[in-house]
This record gives structure tokens, sequence and C-alpha cells, in this order.
């Protein structure tokens, strides 16, 4: 079974077209697929899926607060090349994070914290604001 890398995502605001920027980030546009695991899917550079949810289960570990995210793509090599799964993750987070509309945090299999970014107009705050969810 291969490991994976998860980027943790939540908009600024409900205007922000998350797929447009992902596809833009992947360098291919992502499919919608009718799976219980994962609501989109495109592949990156040949070798490496991204699988997006646009809802998540995780709740806060290791100091990172995951329920305030609204989606995860998890990022995974089909030839397990980790070098190049890092590589494609790090690339989406930069994308997304010159966009200045996302938090974004960058994990290992849900228990190495990699990288983060926020939105140029929150300053410090690095985790996007509790939300209230149903």
């Amino acid at each position: 079974m291969s490991s994976s890398h998860y980027l943790f995502l939540q908009p600024v605001d409900s205007g922000v077209d998350l797929l447009v920027d992902l596809g833009t980030a992947c360098g291919s546009e992502l499919r919608r697929v009718d799976n219980e695991y994962m609501d989109h899917v495109t592949t990156v550079d040949g070798g490496t899926r991204a699988e997006l949810r646009l809802s998540h289960p995780f709740e806060e570990d290791q100091g990172i607060p995951f329920e305030r995210f609204q989606a995860v793509l998890e990022v995974r090599d089909i030839d397990r090349d980790m070098d190049r799964q890092l590589a494609v993750a790090r690339r989406i987070v930069r994308h997304l994070a010159d966009t200045k509309r996302y938090w974004v945090v960058l994990v290992y299999e849900l228990q190495s914290y990699i990288e983060s970014a926020a939105p140029g107009e929150t300053g410090s705050q690095i985790w996007p604001p509790a939300v209230s969810r149903p």
C-alpha cells in the first residue's frame, strides 16, 4: 500500500472556485467521480493521482485543526515515487498560496506536518477561523 500526502484546503470565501484553481495547479482538470472516498480526481505529471474530497471526517490531531478545512486533496504517486509525490504536493501548495485565496496545510500520512500557507489578508493567522458545522 502506498503512502499519501494530504493537502487540507479552506477557501477564504464561498466565491472561490476550488476546482478551477486545483485544475490549474495540477495542470489538468479534475473530473467528477461517483465514489464514496473521493469527489473529483486527476492525474498529475503522468504518475501522481490527486483525489479531492469536498468534505472529510478528520478532526484536530497533532495540533492541526483539520476540522477547520472544508476539503482535502490526497496526493498519491502510482509508481510509489515519493520524491515526485512530494514535489507535486508542494507545487500545488505553492500555486494555491500564490492566489492568496486559501488556507492550505500539507501533511504526510496525517501524522507529519510539512508546510502551510495562509491568505495574504489574514496576517499571521495560520489556521482558518473556526466555523460551526451542522
